[in-house]
């Protein structure tokens, strides 16, 4: 598992800024899946879609939030693209339609509704030096532009290569050891002896990784050798808006809403279409049953949970389409959960295409038989 850059989220509300963590890569490696879909990968953990506000308390899709900057974490140097936004046209608004033209190659018309939208993202993900050409191109304009605020790790200090400083006792060795690495005659190498210290670069034909197994074999046969601090590269001048606030470094990361947030979130009406809230639904119904996954936990039925956990659970089974592979897996789940047995088996009864699936069915439908109610794992250990 590799972390990926966090993301600064505003609030579509109020604004307030929120920090959500990302992934470069994982696996599933140790993951296990459960009867009702959810999916326990420790090297591939799932990240919030739905948050609470801590500004204003309202329930909010990150998706839906303000992008406001990037954190990298300390594996990225540098941090490679930036995001430019035009924030304000300026009085000479015909120059930027102009330059909006040149620039994204639209028409006129599209160029007069997109000034409409400031501010309005020019570009995703340039290179730093192409994000401040093209702040430069609207600041000619008389407009305003700037990037997404940043944050990189900071450079690692430099050091020099290794330096010989002594030859220690084992002098014969040292010599053939200058020969290999410089490929110079031994009358050479008594003359490299008395430039002490002496600069053990990499030389043509020498890789890095040769020349690390050498200096292994230089302090092997004795020597001395010392790296000296190099000063620091020069920084670039921060492009407009790039430098981020440091108060954002301190913003605590997202964790997913438990189940009480999850069904309020639902009450606040924050899904705009079926998916929304199949998924969201789906997130709370998880959220419910996760105190009963652990070894020797005793189920408790949802017809003895909080009334709003049931409805949930019987709100999505009504939701879920039999027609889709997966829905009728989760479909006949709920009703399983819920109790209502025969229904699920009979959706059972139907065979999944997906050959990963069916031997899935089949247990469900053995412990639909058995009118059995509990979760369970259904791939992994």
């Amino acid at each position: 598992m590799i972390p990926g850059p966090d993301y600064i989220i505003g609030c579509p509300s109020c604004g307030e800024p929120h920090r959500r963590g990302s992934l470069m890569s994982g696996n599933t490696s140790g993951a296990r899946w459960w009867s009702d879909g959810k999916r326990e990968a420790p090297m591939l953990p799932s990240r919030p879609l739905v948050v609470r506000c801590r500004g204003c308390s309202q329930y909010f899709w990150l998706s839906r939030g303000e992008p406001l900057g990037t954190i990298a974490p300390f594996h990225f140097q540098p941090v490679p693209v930036r995001d430019v936004l035009l924030t304000d046209v300026g009085p000479r608004r015909i120059e930027v339609m102009a330059t909006l033209r040149r620039v994204l190659g639209v028409e006129l018309h599209e160029a007069k509704a997109l000034l409409e939208r400031v501010p309005l993202e020019l570009a995703s993900d340039v290179t730093r030096s192409d994000a401040g050409k093209l702040i430069e191109e609207f600041q000619k304009a008389g407009a305003t532009a700037r990037v997404r605020p940043v944050w990189a790790p900071p450079e690692p200090p430099r050091v020099s290569n290794h330096y010989l400083v002594a030859v220690g006792p084992r002098r014969l060795e040292i010599m053939a050891l200058l020969r290999e690495h410089f490929g110079v005659s031994l009358s050479e190498v008594k003359q490299l002896l008395e430039r002490l210290p002496l600069e053990l670069h990499p030389r043509g034909g020498l890789g890095f990784h040769q020349l690390d197994e050498l200096i292994k074999r230089y302090r092997a046969a004795g020597a001395v050798l010392e790296r000296y601090p190099l000063p620091p590269s020069p920084k670039p001048a921060p492009l407009p808006g790039e430098e981020l606030p440091p108060e954002w470094l301190e913003l605590p990361g997202m964790e997913e809403l438990p189940e009480a947030d999850l069904l309020a979130a639902l009450a606040q009406g924050v899904t705009q279409d079926r998916d929304e809230e199949r998924e969201l639904r789906s997130m709370a119904w998880w959220a419910s049953n996760d105190p009963y996954r652990e070894p020797g936990a005793t189920w408790k039925p949802f017809a003895e949970r909080e009334p709003a956990a049931w409805e949930n659970l019987r709100a999505l089974q009504e939701l879920l389409d039999p027609q889709e592979p997966l829905e009728r897996w989760m479909k006949a789940e709920a009703l399983r959960e819920l109790e209502r047995f025969d229904e699920a088996r009979e959706l059972l009864t139907w065979e999944p295409p997906q050959p990963e699936l069916q031997q899935v069915a089949a247990y469900l439908r053995e412990l639909a038989e058995q009118r059995v109610p509990e979760v369970r794992v259904v791939v992994g250990s």
